[in-house]
């Protein structure tokens, strides 16, 4: 789940992680370059986020006939995200 600066949470798709950053789809086009956002980072099934950070856009583009994903978005974390233990493909 992405978080906008104005509040507005909308759903996103982590296409690639590593600890300091990811490339996510996004279920908005309200987004630039430059903005801060909060990830809740669900790696398991469990209805609660296993990772909550801070991140800055680094690059935004059009998700193309992607469906609801209306942005492809790099971000940077603010602090690295821990992923040991999770079984990420």
């Amino acid at each position: 789940m992405l978080e906008r600066s104005d509040g507005q949470q909308r759903l996103s798709l982590v296409r690639d992680i590593s600890p300091t950053g990811a490339r996510l789809l996004v279920a908005s086009s309200k987004v630039s370059v430059g903005d801060a956002v909060r990830l809740s980072l669900f790696f398991g099934g469990s209805s609660a986020p296993d990772a909550v950070t801070s991140a800055r856009l680094l690059r935004v583009s059009a998700a193309d006939d992607a469906g609801i994903w209306k942005s492809e978005i790099a971000v940077s974390f603010d602090t690295e995200v821990a992923l040991a233990g999770f079984a990420l493909s």
